[in-house]
């Protein structure tokens, strides 16, 4: 079988619009953003970072367009905002301040998308296409709307002029966090009956192959397995990967693990970003989605109440990013053997990818076609799952009797049902012991910043690979290209 080969843009630096020198300014900073190690506090930007720095290099390289069967700008959208805004004066005539002393938060490129995506959701969704999607970065707006700033959308104006892209869209792949902007766009713009031609950027974005930790518009499953979509790991930091050497020295993984059952999500957020009366628009349908700080508690409660576990919680969204909150959850991940995965403000938060390094068995509590990788990796062999429904049924029982037996002359207390994670406590040693050694084989399969295989960069150009052959039409010219 021939090699997979990507054909990799030379990022087009002229398309900025700014004179040379300015160009240059601009990439030199967006080089040191990128070398820049991430800062442990975020792990959003780490895996995007990782996939635009090493997907060319575990890929073959096509040498022209023609020999191609990806393609692919390796201009990570959140760092080129960051480093636009380090050298070219905003509005007010300031250049964004950085202390190169610490980590670049590129993350704050993405917070005006991420706080706002409700209204954004339904703006890119309707035809025609609301005003308030030509609104990117400080106020700012580009003609034909764009879900980044100017400086990537010229990058993609450019690309997207591209004979090979008119010949491949689908073909195209692109690292995004936030999918389902894109993919709402392009289903306004088909519905509206535009050509692939004049639709916006974002639309034909949306026509690739888009890399992300999740996808919000109601149709991603459908996305998915039409090869539009590829769900990715979140980043984490290398120190939540187990020791095997010390667990070794205190008497094996078994020994070591002496916590039953973790809990950490803390203080949750309910599906507003994406709340709507259209239910096939919108994907907060799914049962753990529909109530996420509700279930967060109704976890902690359900660990808190058997042996063995241990409920880790900030008291604040600001003391999780804080404190050493994330080197006290590494300590607990580590110390074990199960771990509840609950949704927060995403369904497939950055805490599956830190169970996995901590060859922590997570406990699912939303659906497995959240989860990434799922053809390559076998998710029934290194997790379990619980229903959300048992434990929001327990925690509502928990209030019940409480309140009964608050109440003065008290009432008789109602029946307390089971734990819903009793089961977790009388799991078969062979069968635990088989599960925990398939994590330990499974577990470096979702870590990036790993040069050999396993690592997620590999596990992705694995998911690329089994993608169905494309070739070019035949007599197909990529002049100039």
């Amino acid at each position: 079988m021939p090699p997979t080969r990507l054909y990799t843009y030379a990022p087009p630096w002229h398309a900025l619009g700014y004179n040379t020198s300015v160009s240059n300014a601009v990439a030199v900073a967006y080089t040191e953003v990128m070398a820049t190690t991430v800062d442990d506090r975020f792990a959003y930007v780490g895996a995007s970072t990782d996939i635009v720095k090493a997907l060319p290099r575990v890929l073959a390289s096509a040498t022209s367009p023609a020999a191609a069967d990806f393609f692919f700008l390796p201009v990570n959208p959140w760092a080129l905002c960051f480093a636009n805004h380090l050298v070219v004066p905003g509005k007010r005539g300031r250049r964004l301040p950085w202390d190169r002393r610490s980590p670049p938060l590129v993350e704050r490129e993405m917070d005006h998308v991420r706080m706002s995506q409700r209204w954004r959701m339904h703006a890119v969704s309707e035809w025609p296409r609301a005003d308030g999607d030509n609104h990117t970065h400080g106020g700012l707006s580009v003609a034909g709307g764009g879900q980044t700033c100017p400086a990537y959308q010229r990058m993609l104006a450019a690309v997207l002029a591209l004979e090979s892209w008119a010949h491949a869209p689908a073909r195209h792949i692109w690292v995004f966090e936030f999918p389902h902007l894109l993919r709402a766009a392009l289903h306004a713009e088909e519905r509206g009956g535009l050509a692939p031609s004049e639709r916006s950027n974002d639309a034909k974005m949306a026509m690739g192959i888009l890399l992300s930790q999740e996808d919000r518009w109601g149709n991603w499953r459908v996305a998915r397995a039409q090869h539009r979509l590829l769900l990715v790991p979140f980043d984490t930091p290398s120190y939540f990967e187990f020791d095997e050497a010390a667990a070794a020295a205190e008497g094996g993984i078994r020994a070591y693990k002496n916590t039953l059952v973790a809990e950490s999500s803390g203080s949750g957020v309910s599906c507003h970003r994406f709340d709507s009366a259209r239910a096939d628009r919108f994907a907060c349908t799914d049962p753990a989605l529909l109530r996420p700080d509700q279930l967060r508690k109704a976890s902690a409660l359900a660990v808190s109440h058997l042996p063995g576990g241990e409920v880790l919680s900030p008291k604040s969204r600001a003391a999780h990013y804080g404190g050493g909150m994330l080197e006290q959850k590494a300590l607990l991940y580590n110390r074990s053997t199960f771990c509840v995965l609950v949704p927060g403000d995403s369904a497939m938060t950055p805490r599956l990818a830190s169970f996995l390094a901590a060859a922590c068995i997570p406990v699912l509590t939303m659906s497995v076609d959240f989860v990434p990788f799922g053809a390559l990796v076998p998710w029934e062999n290194i997790s379990v799952s619980v229903p959300p429904s048992a434990l929001l049924a327990y925690q509502d029982a928990v209030r019940a009797r409480n309140s009964s037996s608050s109440r003065h002359p008290p009432r008789p207390l109602p029946p307390l049902p089971p734990n819903p994670l009793r089961f977790l406590a009388t799991m078969p040693e062979r069968k635990l012991r088989a599960m925990q050694g398939q994590l330990l084989h499974y577990r470096h399969a979702f870590a990036f910043r790993r040069a050999e295989p396993p690592s997620a960069i590999h596990s992705i150009a694995r998911e690329l690979k089994r993608m169905p052959p494309w070739r070019p039409r035949t007599g197909c010219r990529f002049g100039g290209e």
